[in-house]
This record gives structure tokens, C-alpha cells and sequence, in this order.
């Protein structure tokens, strides 16, 4: 048995923002996108940008975060993290869409 409760107060913490996150992302960006005038390539593109970038930057935070340590990452991850969401609805254009998605993805890189 855990006996650390700050521990799982982190751990279901993180259980409802991720599950926030793929509930809002899966079902709604593609239509989001479509209404938005995005292609069928570009719709695929924009719900793989962010996990792309997330895969692409995970290595080199994590040795920033080594280096200078990982609370301040997780502060700074979890900020952004919540804080970009917001940006959606100052979308207009596809375009946007994928600026904000690489922006996203890249917190998701800090934050996990």
C-alpha cells in the first residue's frame, strides 16, 4: 500500500487532466478541424502534430530536466500545459490549428 498521500494526490491529479485532454482531443478535433476547412491530409496532420513533437522533444527535456531539475520542469509543464487549451478559441484557420497543436505538443513534452 502507497503511503505517501501527496503521491497519490499527484497521481489521480494527473489521471483527470490527461483523461480531460483525450476526451476533449478524440472525438472533437477532427470536427473542429473540418469546420475549420482543413483537407483530409491536413486533418490527419493536425491530430499528429502534437504527438509528434511530444516525441521528438520528451529526449531533450528530459536531460534539461536532469540538469536542472525536475520540479521546476513540472511547474513550468504543468502551467503550459493547462494555460494552452485557452488558445483554441483564438483559432480561425487551420493554420492556427497546427501552431497550436505543435504548441501543445511540446507542453505535453514538458509536462509528461
Amino acid at each position: 500500500m502507497i503511503k505517501d498521500r501527496n503521491f497519490l494526490y499527484i497521481t489521480f491529479a494527473d489521471l483527470v487532466v490527461r483523461s480531460a485532454y483525450q476526451m476533449g482531443k478524440t472525438p472533437l478535433l477532427p470536427i473542429f478541424a473540418a469546420m475549420l476547412g482543413a483537407t483530409d491530409i491536413l486533418l490527419g496532420f493536425i491530430v499528429s502534430v502534437s504527438t509528434i513533437t511530444g516525441m521528438l522533444l520528451k529526449p531533450l527535456v528530459g536531460l534539461l530536466s536532469d540538469r536542472w531539475g525536475r520540479r521546476s520542469w513540472l511547474l513550468v509543464g504543468t502551467a503550459f500545459f493547462g494555460f494552452i487549451p485557452f488558445l483554441y478559441w483564438l483559432i480561425e484557420t487551420p493554420d492556427h490549428l497546427v501552431i497550436v497543436r505543435i504548441i501543445h505538443g511540446t507542453a505535453t513534452a514538458i509536462y509528461g
